[in-house]
């Protein structure tokens, strides 16, 4: 069974952002997957320090040892797949996202998250309000990582978008809720053709 995580960027646990993807994955979980969602707000508020302090170099992941946030990361490493959202500020990721990833230096060092399949969900406050540019913001995160993008579409539907975008009032927008469903096959299609290719390689290990 694959097991796909949605990361929720947003600060808020019941906005446009969360819903959305929650409906991504019961969509996945009508396919047979195994879902859970994190929400980084709520994760980030539980730091002692909510940011990345560079306090090491090499980062030695002292600042989330024992917290939620490092069981976030366990999760996501022993994961086949992640679907990231975020709303836009300033035409970028939010912060708790952005610290999600700062935090996360220690399990890039590890290649905890290489091969990891991950697609993108942007919200923002206006139909033209900076989506585009957070995507590929947040692609250029995940590529550190050495996560294998998906993009929105799949050979039979439309293929070549790069994430799934919506403006206002995005959870009740036809066209976006259209094309979750579509990602998610492609997902777990992708999941499916990766384990039994041996699995995705985390460490010294396969899942």
């Amino acid at each position: 069974m694959s097991r796909i995580i949605a990361v929720n960027g947003s600060a808020r646990q019941n906005g446009a952002t969360a819903k959305l993807l929650s409906r991504f994955l019961d969509e996945c979980e009508k396919l047979g997957a195994e879902t859970h969602l994190l929400h980084v707000g709520a994760l980030m508020r539980q730091q002692r320090v909510p940011f990345c302090t560079a306090c090491s170099s090499p980062c030695l992941g002292q600042c989330t040892r024992g917290t939620r946030l490092e069981e976030a990361y366990e999760l996501l490493a022993s994961s086949d797949a992640v679907m990231i959202g975020t709303p836009v500020y300033y035409s970028n990721v939010s912060a708790q996202l952005k610290a999600f990833f700062d935090k996360s230096r220690f399990w890039r060092l590890s290649g905890a998250f290489t091969d990891l399949l991950g697609a993108v969900l942007v919200t923002g406050g206006a139909t033209y309000g900076g989506q585009e540019n957070t995507a590929a913001s947040l692609h250029a995160m995940m590529l550190v990582h050495g996560m294998i993008i998906i993009g929105d579409g799949a050979r039979e539907a439309d293929p070549g978008h790069h994430a799934l975008y919506g403006g206002p009032e995005a959870d009740n927008d036809p066209t976006l809720l259209a094309r979750l469903p579509i990602v998610a096959r492609r997902m777990v299609g992708l999941c499916g053709n990766l384990a039994r290719s041996g699995g995705r390689e985390i460490g010294n290990h396969y899942r």
